[in-house]
């Protein structure tokens, strides 16, 4: 009897393995979905740290690259210092002896021939005020006074004809005035009785135009007439002045 009875409690204590099979299951694709999403999360952590270290190799090449630019940079911001020095310093050196070289020219413009002196003086005058002020470059200054010397040696080495106002004795007058070089010049006024002619010289240290008469204003006549007829050569005899030495 004692035996039945602890065969029977056996038999009722036996589990429900219906039950643990489904619950066995249900653990095992639950395990299975969070071993696949560990994957898919460790996936997507390589992916992200692959991308970061991709990112860093590009910053790196972007610094080494900005490091380079900044170096040149440098460099060439140092070599427009050492040459703005070194052009401040030539500029400081050759301002002056232009500024000289001007003042003479000027003076000798003003004492030489008077064909044309104002319009000359005013192309000295600009160089020296673009000098003075600062807004000519020294290196560009002398190029223009280089050329400006080109224009005053054509015009000591050429005959022509412009107008201009002269000194007459009684005055100011609007004139067609000859020049031979820069040595001789000679003006045509016109005038109630018919057109006078004059010759450049000295009076008293000043520039003047003489009148002239009989012979000598003949034969400037005749020059006039050969310069409007555009002939620069032949035989002239002119009144000269005397030249002091």
């Amino acid at each position: 009897m004692p035996l039945l009875l602890i065969l029977s409690g056996l038999a009722v204590a036996e589990p429900d393995l219906s039950s643990m099979a489904e619950e066995l299951t249900a653990l095992r694709l639950q395990v299975e979905r969070a071993d696949s999403e560990l994957s898919a999360l460790r996936a997507r952590t390589e992916s992200e740290a692959r991308s970061l270290l991709d990112q860093r190799a590009e910053l790196d090449v972007l610094l080494q690259r900005e490091a380079l630019r900044l170096q040149v940079t440098q460099e060439l911001s140092a070599k427009a210092s050492a040459e703005a020095t070194q052009a401040n310093q030539e500029r400081s050196a050759l301002t002056p002896v232009l500024l000289s070289n001007l003042a003479t020219l000027r003076a000798q413009t003003e004492a030489g021939l008077p064909y044309q002196v104002d319009g000359r003086v005013e192309v000295i005058d600009a160089l020296r005020a673009g000098l003075e002020a600062g807004t000519l470059d020294p290196r560009q200054a002398t190029t223009r006074l280089w050329q400006h010397l080109e224009d005053e040696l054509k015009l000591a080495e050429d005959s022509g004809m412009s107008r201009q106002v002269v000194e007459w004795p009684e005055g100011r007058v609007l004139s067609k005035v000859a020049h031979l070089g820069l040595v001789e010049a000679y003006c045509q006024a016109e005038a109630p009785a018919g057109p006078r002619y004059g010759h450049a010289r000295q009076v008293d240290g000043a520039w003047t135009f003489v009148p002239l008469e009989g012979d000598a204003s003949r034969a400037v006549a005749d020059l006039f007439s050969s310069f409007e007829r555009s002939i620069h050569s032949g035989p002239f005899t002119l009144p000269l002045r005397q030249v002091q030495r």
